[in-house]
């Protein structure tokens, strides 16, 4: 197992060799348990002592979901009465449909 740069993943692996009946070959099995803290691509990889190029899988993409993270930005740090205030609110979240809600002392705009 590699993640997308290539790095080798071979902790929480778990390999399963089956005989196959009426035959001389064997199943491998190879099972990678993780828990992704951030989106990630994995590819599987497999090779012998008798076949020692080894055979790649196709890329599996794991996109994560996670709740919008937000900021609060102000256009002017000296502000006076009677002036104009622009606030920002940039989110970012997966998946990406944000809807918006306004408080200004605790009350819905």
């Amino acid at each position: 197992w590699k993640d997308a740069n290539g790095k080798l993943l071979i902790s929480n692996t778990l390999e399963t060799v089956t005989r196959i009946k009426n035959t001389k070959t064997f199943k491998t099995v190879s099972s990678l348990r993780i828990k992704p803290k951030e989106s990630l691509s994995l590819t599987c990889s497999a090779f012998s002592e008798h076949f020692p190029e080894p055979s790649n899988s196709r890329k599996l993409e794991i996109q994560l979901k996670y709740k919008p993270r937000l900021s609060l930005n102000i256009t002017e740090e000296n502000i006076e009465e009677g002036d104009t205030v622009v606030v920002k609110c940039p989110a970012k979240a997966f998946p990406a449909n944000i809807s918006y809600n306004w408080f200004v002392n605790e009350e819905k705009m």
